[in-house]
């Protein structure tokens, strides 16, 4: 139960759930690199290294899901991809 509730196990399905929102977007249309996906598809699960950076950002973004897509942006080439 500790891991289901956990702090990595909540960050890491926010990755997950932008992934397969930037998965919809591209069967829709928008142009969206293969190279992105597998990209945020690396960084899913959170490190450790990734938990010091989100405590450096958190107090600049204060909400979860922007800090979640932000990282996971981080871990890409294509920053612009999720702003």
């Amino acid at each position: 139960m500790m891991t289901i509730f956990s702090a990595r196990e909540r960050a890491s399905t926010w990755r997950q759930l932008w992934v397969w929102l930037a998965e919809a977007e591209k069967e829709l249309g928008l142009p969206i690199p293969d190279e992105a996906l597998d990209q945020m598809r690396a960084h899913i699960v959170v490190t450790d290294k990734a938990f010091s950076v989100a405590r450096d950002y958190e107090a600049k973004f204060r909400v979860c899901i922007s800090l979640y897509s932000f990282l996971l942006g981080r871990g890409s080439t294509r920053l612009g991809l999720l702003y």
